[in-house]
């Protein structure tokens, strides 16, 4: 009875390895287009390495970092999710605030931001707070105090608004750099959907 068992058990995995391997009819692979049809730009695919994914670039941004010493520099900020709705674009965007502690008390902070046809915030939150908690310098100055006074009242506000906001005393390179970063990102968003 086994050796049945163990040869009806050969027989399916026989008959599931040839199914595998041989492409049912109607399956075919598409042709590259020819010289009369446009290629276009592909979307990205699941699972997509190195040539497969060729030119599709992430998308960047410009902003000025401010370090401790006021000192600017140009630094990129980066565009992990960009989607364009009726009311307004939605953003998820990867930036660095503070370079002068060690990289293990601040990574890239993740913001999500949407911003309206008319260049202002919809809706905009932290979804990873990349700063020490509480910043250095500010008497326990932390992201609850920063979110109350710089993210939810960016709601409703242009680039020009967000730039007239008071810095904080002992946090302003983290003032700073969330507002350069905004000017980067609505600068980005003026020249692409404005």
């Amino acid at each position: 009875m086994r050796i049945i068992k163990f040869a009806l058990l050969i027989a399916l995995v026989s008959v599931f390895v040839l199914a595998c391997a041989t492409e049912p009819a109607g399956t075919a692979q598409a042709s590259a287009p020819t010289e009369t049809e446009e290629a276009g730009p592909r979307e990205p695919e699941v699972g997509m390495l190195g040539s497969e994914a060729e030119g599709l670039e992430p998308t960047t941004f410009v902003y000025m970092h401010v370090e401790g010493s006021g000192a600017q520099e140009p630094i990129l900020g980066h565009i992990l999710f960009e989607n364009e709705t009726l009311d307004y674009v939605q953003y998820q965007v990867g930036y660095t605030s503070c370079l002068c502690r060690p990289q293990h008390e601040n990574v890239r902070s993740l913001m999500y931001v949407e911003i309206t046809p008319q260049g202002t915030i919809n809706n905009i939150r932290f979804d990873y707070w990349g700063e020490s908690e509480p910043i250095p310098w500010t008497g326990g100055y932390g992201y609850e105090e920063f979110r109350a006074d710089f993210v939810e009242p960016a709601v409703g506000m242009s680039n020009e608004d967000i730039q007239q906001m008071d810095n904080v005393s002992g946090a302003t390179v983290s003032v700073a750099n969330y507002k350069t970063m905004l000017d980067g990102l609505m600068t980005y968003h003026e020249n692409n959907y404005m």
